[in-house]
């Protein structure tokens, strides 16, 4: 988002994108960046199971490296709720919820907003 001026959003959309990218933290940083003061951040993503002990854990660390290979990077066992921890938001609403996808690997899913 180099093309966009600092402080010059009211609102950033993000979805099913931070799989893709491998620094999640960097691109929650440049959010912050173009975000005025005030401004939200609204996101869906899938992400990892957080219960290990689940069949759908186990089936996303067994499947990641193919996964990633097939679906051009796709990570399925990314914790971007835990970047998003990490980012110093002002505000963070978040939730964990299982999609109504016909795949379990991509079931898990994070939802909800961030104010700076």
């Amino acid at each position: 988002m180099t093309s966009v001026a600092d402080a010059s959003m009211d609102v950033v959309v993000c979805t099913l994108l931070t799989c893709f990218v491998p620094n999640t933290p960097a691109v929650l940083k440049e959010v912050q960046r173009v975000l005025r003061r005030g401004g939200a951040f609204y996101f869906i993503e899938h992400v990892a199971s957080t219960d290990e002990s689940s069949w759908t854990s186990f089936f996303q660390k067994v499947m990641n490296p193919t996964w990633q290979l097939i679906v051009d990077g796709c990570n399925i066992r990314k914790t971007t709720w835990k970047d998003l921890e990490d980012a110093n938001f002002s505000e963070l609403n978040l939730r964990h919820i299982y999609a109504p996808t016909f795949l379990k690997l991509v079931n898990p899913h994070i939802i909800g907003y961030a104010v700076k």
